[in-house]
């Protein structure tokens, strides 16, 4: 997916990969990130962007800031593989504005890279604009999940959540530079 906004009223995601490889790229400026912002109206657990036994990347997006998403982005089941960010300016996602977590990985989800983000302040990285509960949750068994990196280019801003920024309910985590 690349290039467009998800808006709308959606019974699980607004995007939703499973078992599959994808990649979710809105625009080539900073001016043109995409925004996924789905509202489930009584639908319980409607995220922005779900990974199910899935694996592949989210550049140059914002999750929850202009709508009602109940989480950002979920990164569950046997999902492997899964970049959220990357080192360039381009690459950077901002999720906030979400009901419960920004970010969620569970279930046995394994080698997760989140990078350069914005998880729970505004995209101009200004001011709180706070997902409800944690910035980032990581639980179940995750494993082989690495938050940050050893340069500034790759630091996230994880702040002004409702809860934790980052709540690590599964070993194997790594949270470092940001």
């Amino acid at each position: 997916v690349k290039g467009v906004a998800i808006t709308g009223a959606f019974l699980v995601a607004g995007f939703w990969a499973s078992t599959s490889s994808a990649t979710v790229q809105f625009g080539d400026s900073a001016s043109a990130r995409g925004a996924v912002s789905v509202n489930g109206g009584s639908n319980v657990g409607v995220y922005g962007i779900s990974f199910d036994s899935a694996h592949g990347s989210v550049k140059n997006a914002t999750v929850g800031t202009t709508g009602a998403n109940h989480g950002g982005i979920n990164i569950s089941g046997a999902s492997s593989d899964v970049t959220i960010g990357g080192s360039a300016v381009l690459d950077r996602v901002v999720v906030s504005g979400n009901t419960t977590s920004g970010i969620g990985i569970q279930g046995t989800a394994s080698n997760i890279l989140i990078q350069n983000s914005y998880i729970g302040i505004n995209s101009a990285g200004t001011g709180a604009q706070a997902n409800g509960l944690h910035g980032i949750y990581v639980g179940g068994t995750a494993s082989s999940v690495t938050i940050g990196g050893n340069t500034s280019a790759v630091a996230n801003v994880v702040s002004g959540n409702g809860e934790e920024g980052i709540y690590l309910a599964a070993g194997g985590t790594t949270v470092k530079g940001n």
